[in-house]
């Protein structure tokens, strides 16, 4: 039944990729118009030749919903243009592409794309990228201009990681390409697999042609050889100069585009520049332009050498811009850190200028269906995170630190399997749902070692190779035997994941069954003669084992379920390691990482370092700003081991503290003291705040079986915090928890004089707290013990975060309303929320077989958070590390010096 509801799916698709804005009516009706046909026994002319109409007769209601909810979480997509950098240049058209060239040309290359990934992306996503790329394109330089003052163009896109940046620049080419760009070169990673990967991905988007074979996109568009793109590069073969030498080409004449596609790699990058150089006889190419795109730009592309000795990769690059009169270089990343921190300033005369993006940097946002970091790990407006798993049972079998090449792997941690297991059981539930055509991947993630991952590829295949001859033995009968180990195991991690599921655990056990034989293991790093490929014609199931290989820019398909372990100090090194972003269409339920809880909160710094730097961009951008005129900084967390990037690619940096104001911030306290003292004296400050309220006469409301106070006089709100005041400051001088103090002079300094109060509470609560008049009722939350030395052992809130939801929507007319805690603040605020918390704190849940899970502590916790009105971005006093534009100016306004030898630099 399931090929039926994929082919009536499919044919509804095709229907609504018709449609320009696609309404949840839309869909509605097209399901009525095949039932029509159903009804009417035309299915089998109109939908299929391969199925009886008496098939399409036994269509049930539900089988109707299921393709509607599969529709809706395909179309009904929200994602909006990004947000551009780049001030209005006076000597330029900025509008020279989507105001002119574009409406004046045919755009062969460009609408033979967008009909082709229609299909895909639907209209919604691919209007999007039609209006992202315009921007891109307004932003390089028209290759007819003769303007040589307006070129070289050198510009940063910024996008998420596994966004989809392939496809953004593939539009991108294909606009460049039409707009009159003959050479097109594409600086992959580092690794082949990585370039052979872009390449198959230019080839199936631009190109039309692999293998000597025609790819499905030329159907889109008319034959016509004159704008068949030469390429140099194939699916498996780098450029190689000696090939290249048996073509000559003239620079000047072309009139089909040239696109290359590298790997960053000293060697290559070094021979296409010669062989251009052998070509044009090392005079500069006048007549027509140079387009690079520089994947991953902030890996290795980025100089760490003194600027008169730069690296061999970042000189290479420079080396080959020189080689045009005109040239557009687009650094794409979705770790922009190094990038920023090079040096704006430097330009040499042998190498030219540096790969500072001078003009412009444009911040990608991501569609509604993608799953990015702060969805996995921290959650959306809607609700917690319920997609990471936290281990903590592997630091014998599989320890992060101190391991070596050589070290032996004698068996792996239970939390692995049980992960496997979990992978298994997606499979067959992708099946059931209709998705048996897709690609299924997990991916370990626990060494830097070759030999390690073999070593952990070897015994995940003899487990599976247990699970698959009891499958095979025992998987088809009425009842599953209780006694065999493999299916009870399997039984027990279906009932730790899916709670009242959709399928029966006997329905995913017969449908595994089926189709166990096809999953496989497979070691993935630079020596491995059999390579991990996802054929179009044919969906794997694949375990991946591996490391470096895939840590950066490589897609895992259909990936959803991930075994992490491997930590780095780096934000973008880690970041990048994050292969489980992505799009998760229809199976994003059922997507975790088994992940340790340090590293959980590594990755929680970083989401919050990373969205301060893109609001930075979004402000430089409300300013009409160039990256030139605008300094930037990035985050830092002194009391961890967390470093922005290498320091080495930092050299033209410097940290500074920062005081700014709370607008539109939600702050909470979530380091609670275990002190039982202490946690008394907060409670009776609580007391002490609801007592003086209600002594005022303050009228109570009761919101969502919480209790609300509006209006108070914000003197109250004052005292209460006056009461908690205490400077926790750890050894770096960074202040740990809630930031008290600036949330003080924030209330003084404010227009408003009241503050709104609410004590959150439970429905039905069993054993509620008496706070005054008020019977509270206690919330559970997961927390972490911390040892804070002197001061004592503290437990820390899991995620930092202790309402759910949108909070601030309890001061709504209607609290149900679906809005964002951005939303309320900036639309619906006109004075800031107190809130109160009484809590009850669980040890956070960890896979390990030797302890109980999820142990409560003892006592009751009193918790509070403040939420401030307002548009503008709030910030408590940080450590941030600045880059060069930053520090020229604090050096205008403060008038500081800096010796010869920038020792003010070094952080």
């Amino acid at each position: 039944m399931s090929n039926i509801l994929n082919k009536i799916e499919y044919f509804i698709g095709t229907k609504l990729v018709q449609i320009e804005d696609i309404k949840l009516s839309d869909i509605e009706n097209e399901i009525s118009n095949v039932k029509i046909i159903i009804n009417n026994q035309l299915a089998e002319i109109v939908i299929s030749t391969e199925f009886s109409n008496n098939d399409y007769l036994k269509l049930t209601e539900n089988d109707f919903n299921k393709i509607k909810n599969r529709l809706e979480a395909y179309y009904n997509i929200d994602f909006e243009t990004g947000v551009l950098l780049s001030g209005n240049e006076v000597e330029r058209d900025n509008k020279w592409w989507s105001d002119k060239e574009k409406q004046n040309g045919e755009n062969y290359y460009w609408e033979r794309y967008k009909s082709y990934r229609s299909i895909d992306l639907g209209n919604i996503v691919v209007k999007t990228l039609d209006d992202d790329t315009d921007i891109m394109m307004n932003n390089i330089e028209n290759p007819k201009s003769e303007n040589l003052k307006t070129f070289s163009r050198y510009g940063m896109v910024v996008g998420h990681v596994q966004s989809g940046k392939t496809g953004n620049y593939a539009g991108l080419i294909c606009k460049a390409a039409d707009a009159g760009y003959k050479v097109i070169v594409v600086i992959a990673g580092g690794l082949d697999n990585l370039r052979n990967q872009t390449q198959k991905r230019i080839n199936e988007y631009f190109i039309g042609i692999e293998n000597g074979k025609e790819l499905p996109i030329k159907k889109y568009a008319k034959a016509n050889k004159s704008k068949q793109p030469v390429t140099l590069t194939t699916e498996n073969s780098d450029f190689k100069k000696r090939d290249a030498e048996k073509t000559t080409i003239n620079f000047e004449t072309i009139s089909s585009p040239i696109v290359l596609v590298i790997k960053k790699n000293t060697s290559t990058l070094k021979n296409l520049k010669d062989w251009i150089e052998t070509q044009t006889k090392g005079s500069k190419i006048k007549e027509h332009a140079l387009l690079v795109i520089d994947d991953e730009s902030d890996y290795a592309s980025v100089n760490y050498n003194d600027e008169n000795d730069p690296t061999k990769i970042n000189s290479n690059i420079r080396d080959l811009i020189g080689l045009f009169e005109k040239s557009s270089y687009v650094a794409y990343t979705a770790t922009p850190f190094a990038n920023i921190f090079i040096d704006h300033t430097i330009e040499t005369e042998k190498h030219g200028r540096d790969l500072f993006p001078k003009d412009f940097i444009y911040a990608l946002n991501a569609p509604t269906n993608y799953m990015g970091a702060r969805k996995y790990f921290i959650g959306d407006e809607e609700g917690e995170s319920t997609h990471i798993v936290n281990i903590n049972d592997y630091k014998q079998d599989l320890p992060m630190v101190g391991q070596k090449s050589n070290f032996k792997v004698e068996k792996l941690p239970p939390s692995l399997y049980s992960a496997i297991r979990l992978f298994l059981l997606n499979i067959s539930i992708r099946h059931l749902r209709g998705d048996g055509n897709k690609h299924n991947s997990m991916l370990v993630h626990a060494s830097r070692f070759t030999q390690v991952h073999q070593q952990i590829n070897t015994f995940i295949e003899s487990y599976l190779k247990e699970v698959k001859e009891e499958l095979v033995i025992k998987g088809k009968c009425k009842k599953l035997d209780s006694k065999s180990k493999e299916i009870n195991d399997l039984k027990k991690t279906y009932n730790q994941f899916f709670e009242n599921f959709e399928y029966t655990f006997e329905e995913i056990i017969r449908k595994l069954t089926d189709i166990i034989q096809t999953v496989f293991v497979r070691d993935v790093h630079q020596n491995q003669p059999l390579k991990l490929e996802f054929s179009p014609l044919k969906p794997s199931n694949v375990i991946a084992v591996g490391g470096t290989s895939l840590s950066r820019g490589f897609t895992l398909e259909g990936l959803s379920v991930t075994y992490f372990i491997r930590n780095s100090q780096f934000y973008d090194t880690l970041m990048q390691m994050g292969r489980w972003f992505g799009y998760r269409t229809r199976y994003e339920d059922l997507c975790k990482v088994f992940i340790p809880l340090t590293i959980s909160e590594n990755f929680i710094r970083i989401i919050k370092a990373t969205e301060d730097l893109i609001s930075s961009l979004k402000d430089m951008a409300d300013r009409g700003m160039t990256p030139e005129q605008f300094g930037l900084g990035v985050q830092k967390y002194p009391g961890t081991k967390l470093q922005i990037t290498a320091k080495k690619k930092m050299r033209a940096s410097m940290t500074i503290n920062l005081n700014m104001n709370l607008s539109n911030c939600l702050k909470e306290e979530t380091l609670l003291s275990m002190n039982k003292s202490e946690r008394e004296r907060i409670f009776q400050s609580f007391k002490k705040l609801i007592h003086s309220i209600n002594e005022k006469g303050y009228k109570l409301e009761v919101v969502l079986n919480s209790y609300l106070y509006r209006n108070v006089d914000k003197k109250l709100v004052l005292e209460f915090f006056n009461d908690n005041y205490f400077d926790r400051v750890d050894e770096y001088g960074v202040m740990l928890g809630f930031p008290i103090k600036f949330v003080i002079e924030e209330l003084i300094n404010m227009d408003s004089d009241v503050v709104d109060v609410v004590v959150f509470s439970l429905k039905d609560s069993k054993s509620p707290v008496q706070i005054e008049n008020l019977s509270v009722s206690v919330q559970e939350r997961q927390s972490t013990m911390k040892n804070l030395g002197k001061k004592g052992d503290y437990l820390s809130i899991n995620k930092s975060k202790i309402s759910s939801s949108s909070p601030e929507r309890i001061i709504l007319e209607n609290p149900n309303e679906k809005l964002t805690s951005k939303q309320v603040r900036e639309l619906h605020m006109k004075h800031p929320l107190l809130m109160l918390h009484v809590l009850k704190l669980v040890e956070t849940e960890e896979i390990d077989e030797k302890k109980e899970k999820g142990k409560p502590f003892d006592g009751l916790y009193y918790s509070y958070g403040i939420s401030f009105p307002g548009k503008t971005t709030c910030n408590e006093r940080k450590d941030i590390t600045i880059n060069q534009v930053y520090i020229d100016e604090l050096l205008k306004i403060h008038q500081i010096e800096i010796d010869e030898e920038g020792e003010e630099y070094d952080d």
